[in-house]
């Protein structure tokens, strides 16, 4: 798939966003004069997914947020609920309210908080879709938009950090809590996989214990659960031995560093844990080099950045 552009719909987009809203048995009824903002991703001139914006002066509804199913799990829906927050932000909203049967979760990882539908404001709690559409027994979320208009501006903040597989039992996960033992203070790492099978594996566990890393907070988890936005991502799946590589969606850094994945190692007990250390010795390796960069002036320079963390994926093992 090539790059994913997402930006704000235009009339000739209406015929594509219906169709994403269909097929996930969306309510489209009020969409009828067309005064909810939207915006699309799409790739190749496919629409990958959409999400709508209502406002309502200071305030505004987020809603009709979807991502056609062969998209999903890319942190697509990500990538889309951040451009309408900065459309909504530069359109003077302060606080956005949204209603969701089943997407909490997704939500409260974003910053938004479960509210009494009673507290959103009058105009809001008047649209379609809160009185009609969604059903009481929604959940109603709000989030702030205020604190962010005057924070730190992303590029002087330091840079988060995604170590990203598929499974995120071993090799992602042994990559995030290296990073965090390793890098200076206010850097930070996370993992994730792009089909996570819920648990880590005890072999990773025992190994970093070994070392004196700590692992709690360890957990394997989907990146459709992350708490941020990455800035970097770095992929160690081992494309090079056939395994399928995620392609994280978003603006951000992408780089690979392709490791063995010890799960899959067989042998002795010995010889299991062997291919455990390997992997965390390459990984480690590559985080030292990482490190040892001049940061400071590579963050200003992503396009060099990149090609520092490709040179380290390729040539420290």
């Amino acid at each position: 798939m090539n790059r994913v552009q997402v930006r704000t719909a235009t009339a000739g987009d209406r015929g594509r966003i219906l169709r994403l809203l269909h097929e996930a048995s969306l309510s489209t009824e009020d969409l009828g004069d067309w005064r909810v903002e939207f915006w699309v991703a799409e790739s190749d001139g496919q629409a990958l997914g959409t999400v709508g914006l209502e406002r309502y002066g200071e305030s505004g509804l987020l809603r009709s947020l979807v991502v056609a199913p062969a998209s999903r799990q890319q942190g697509l829906g990500t990538v889309l609920v951040e451009a309408a927050e900065r459309g909504a932000r530069s359109a003077g909203v302060r606080e956005l309210y949204l209603l969701t049967q089943t997407a909490e979760r997704f939500f409260e990882s974003r910053d938004y908080r479960i509210v009494d539908r009673d507290r959103a404001p009058e105009l809001v709690r008047a649209s379609t879709e809160f009185r009609s559409l969604c059903p009481v027994s929604a959940t109603c979320m709000a989030k702030s938009l205020q604190a962010q208009t005057h924070a730190t501006p992303r590029a002087a903040a330091p840079l988060r950090v995604l170590f990203l597989c598929t499974g995120n039992s071993c090799r992602s996960i042994l990559g995030e809590a290296t990073f965090n033992h390793l890098a200076p203070a206010g850097w930070r790492a996370m993992s994730a996989g792009s089909r996570s099978t819920g648990t880590v594996h005890p072999r990773s566990l025992a190994l970093l214990a070994r070392e004196g890393i700590p692992t709690a907070g360890c957990c394997s988890k989907s990146w459709d659960d992350l708490p941020q936005t990455p800035d970097i991502v770095i992929t160690v799946c081992a494309s090079a031995a056939g395994e399928a590589c995620p392609a994280y969606l978003g603006p951000v850094l992408r780089t690979h560093w392709g490791v063995d994945d010890p799960a899959h190692a067989t042998g002795t007990d010995a010889e299991i844990d062997a291919a455990f250390v390997a992997a965390y010795r390459t990984l480690r390796r590559r985080i030292e080099a990482f490190l040892a960069l001049p940061l400071a002036d590579l963050r200003a320079d992503p396009e060099r950045l990149k090609i520092e963390l490709d040179r380290i994926g390729t040539q420290v093992s």
